[in-house]
């Protein structure tokens, strides 16, 4: 999966943090967290929720679910600032 930033108005960039992040020379970061991933004991799947706890994806395999919320966090930041 590839990942995806995006460049605002005023030239910050936006994405979905990953190991490449930190092979660039782009200066000091501002992270925040849009996301959680979690094992829910009752349904034994994971989930990612977002920060309202609403549940955007569940997998029996904690990989799938990660590969799945950053799918979906990406598409959601092309979303905002396109």
């Amino acid at each position: 999966m590839k990942t995806v930033f995006v460049v605002d108005l005023n030239g910050d960039l936006h994405g979905v943090h990953s190991g490449l992040v930190e092979t660039l020379d782009l200066g000091s970061f501002i992270i925040s967290r849009a996301s959680s991933v979690e094992f829910n004991n009752h349904t034994q799947m994971w989930e990612a929720r977002d920060l309202n706890g609403k549940v955007m994806a569940s997998h029996a395999s904690r990989q799938k679910t990660l590969d799945m919320e950053k799918q979906i966090v990406q598409e959601k930041l092309v979303l905002e600032y396109a």
